[in-house]
């Protein structure tokens, strides 16, 4: 009932004082989003696309995002200094993201982000079945001087492909590894994660090992 009152008196004055004109909205979401991709496309704003197209990688809109990113390069206007020589590193988000893992690397490389090489690396090699090289460039990637530290979780890759395989023995060893990596940190209360979150995974990875220590 407020609500309507009150929307009374907004229709009143607007027929009293005269409401002031408006665009013309009354178009199709098609025609809208054609619209919305012209302004885009005509911005000289680096920044503002390189704003849109990592926003449309969070939601998952990855030939937008590419599309925004490689007009944002186009443009070449860029004030926010990391902004350029970021946007290697995001190709290569993008290109893992489509599946084709060697053109990820190509970028990641261009970006020179070790800890990711060191990654893609394992999951090209983890494709083509070659477990003993895919494990060497997860441990590679655990390395503290290629990421500052907390990378803890990149265990639960080689946990997920020894479980896959049905190598139980190594399974467990890392699940073991994986474990004794989250308590230290819970102890340390370091990598501005909640107490709490600690504790929870701390629980899943107990009953990872209790599950693993059944399997024969």
């Amino acid at each position: 009932m407020g609500l309507l009152f009150s929307a009374s008196f907004v229709l009143a004055d607007d027929f009293v004082f005269g409401a002031p004109d408006v665009p013309d909205i009354n178009v199709t979401q098609e025609e809208y989003q054609g619209r919305l991709d012209k302004l885009i496309e005509n911005s000289n704003s680096s920044d503002f696309l390189f704003e849109l197209a990592y926003l449309a990688l969070q939601f998952e809109d990855i030939k937008k995002a590419e599309d925004y990113f490689k007009l944002s390069l186009k443009r070449n206007t860029f004030s926010v200094p990391s902004y350029k020589p970021n946007i290697n590193y995001w190709f290569g988000k993008i290109y893992e993201k489509k599946g084709d893992l060697f053109k990820a690397q190509e970028f990641y490389v261009k970006h020179g982000d070790a800890y990711n090489i060191r990654l893609i690396m394992a999951k090209i090699y983890r494709a083509d079945e070659m477990y003993d090289l895919a494990e060497k460039e997860y441990l590679r990637a655990l390395d503290s001087t290629l990421y500052e530290q907390c990378n803890y979780k990149l265990f639960l890759p080689i946990i997920e492909m020894y479980m896959e395989m049905e190598d139980f023995k190594k399974a467990k060893k890392y699940t073991k590894k994986y474990l004794k990596e989250l308590k230290y940190f819970e102890k340390e209360y370091s990598c501005d994660i909640p107490k709490t979150e600690f504790q929870k995974e701390i629980k899943e990875a107990e009953e990872l090992l209790d599950e693993i220590k059944k399997k024969k």
